[in-house]
């Protein structure tokens, strides 16, 4: 029997955000409940033993995506590639989450159901390490999970941070594809910490600053990955040699044939990182871009909604100015969604997350509205609870099935 999960509500009256967009009608964003999972649970993988820093190896956490998958209460849940920013040699792995949502008591249940690891296609599992690479393979075998959606074939797609690459895996955790990115996304020297890689390469993503968000058309025929920061190249560098910028990537792949083409997002400060990306249509996603700061000092935590209608095309730029627009290119329109921070949701304070890392539509509720689901990435902490936010949306978009 299971004895993590807590439950948490935020009080018997369900609070209530209008959101006046310039581009659309007012809607309702109602919070419904927040449910959270215990940072000492552990998972349902049946592993026993401890990772090099002391951590087990089947411990819950660090949940950078989640998706609905359609059927009932069940999601898939997936961690990153474990505690300690890759320093341990975790085996990369997702969860079934069973998460149950009641509007009249304003309170979410999630429960853990099933563990599956990801293998390779000789069946090997990925580790999370960094150190897994080769000298003439930037991406080896390490494996650094962070965005997930599920296809219209019961397979589900991934996007990998250390690449950054994607992937198509079958729902029982088996590798089945893997798609060519282009070459400026790829670094060509690799290494162990952010300081090692970018201090060696000029091109390509900024370590641990990848491919961290992933969306799927409704129509299943396009992939949409989403960077977390500029491009190596598309950065300029401070004092101590650390890359910044605004000019984010958003990467479109044709799913049957693997041809791509590029948005530009601009941050709304180079402080900030994306972290997911939602289709709510074939032209309209939400987008998390937030701040690194937890509790009392969070500044921005905003769910954005984009659209790509007037955005110009960039694959053919390898190199785009820091912080500049370039002559003639328009970035994704955006607009903000839901601000996590704003008094209407009572969410701003000690209890507020760094990582806000995922998104995903849930299920149905019974006056015919949709759920949205926010969560949180705990970085495996003990003390740190998983947190899921759950918002009734008034106007509900599309899923993105």
């Amino acid at each position: 029997m299971l004895h993590y999960m807590r439950i948490s509500s935020v009080s018997m009256m369900t609070l209530t955000c209008l959101v006046i967009s310039p581009f659309a009608l007012a809607e309702e964003i109602q919070l419904i409940g927040i449910g959270e999972l215990s940072g000492s649970a552990a998972d349902l993988s049946g592993q026993t033993d401890v990772l090099e820093n002391g951590v087990p190896h089947n411990r819950v956490g660090g949940i950078s995506a989640m998706e609905y998958t359609g059927q009932g209460n069940s999601f898939i849940a997936l961690p990153d590639r474990g505690p300690d920013d890759g320093a341990v040699a975790y085996h990369c792995r997702f969860h079934t989450v069973e998460i149950e949502v009641d509007p009249a008591t304003s309170t979410v249940t999630p429960k853990l159901t099933k563990t599956t690891f990801l293998t390779n296609e000789m069946g090997h599992r990925f580790p999370g390490a960094a150190i897994a690479y080769s000298a003439t393979d930037s991406f080896g075998s390490r494996l650094d999970p962070e965005g997930v959606r599920l296809s219209a074939n019961g397979n589900m797609f991934l996007s990998d941070e250390y690449g950054p690459h994607l992937f198509e895996f079958s729902l029982d955790g088996k590798q089945v594809r893997e798609f060519e990115i282009p070459q400026r996304y790829l670094i060509k020297t690799p290494g162990v910490t952010k300081a090692d890689e970018n201090g060696a390469n000029s091109w390509g993503r900024s370590c641990n600053r990848g491919m961290e968000g992933l969306a799927l058309s409704p129509n299943g025929k396009f992939l949409y990955g989403i960077m977390q920061s500029p491009l190596l190249q598309d950065s300029a560098r401070d004092e101590l040699g650390k890359p910044y910028g605004l000019n984010c990537r958003i990467l479109k792949v044709d799913v049957a044939t693997g041809d791509n083409s590029e948005y530009l997002y601009k941050l709304d400060d180079q402080n900030n990182k994306l972290n997911e990306i939602m289709a709510i249509n074939d032209h309209e996603f939400l987008v998390i871009e937030r701040d690194g700061l937890p509790g009392e000092g969070a500044q921005f935590k905003k769910i954005m909604k984009i659209d790509l209608t007037e955005a110009s095309e960039i694959q053919h730029l390898n190199k785009l100015p820091a912080t500049k627009l370039p002559q003639k290119i328009r970035p994704v329109k955006k607009e903000v969604y839901i601000d996590m921070l704003a008094p209407c949701f009572g969410l701003a304070g000690a209890n507020m997350p760094e990582k806000l890392e995922s998104l995903t539509f849930g299920q149905t509720l019974s006056d015919g509205s949709r759920t949205l689901f926010v969560v949180s990435d705990n970085d495996f902490a003990a003390d740190a609870t998983t947190k899921f936010y759950v918002f009734k949306i008034g106007c509900a978009p599309r899923l993105s099935k």
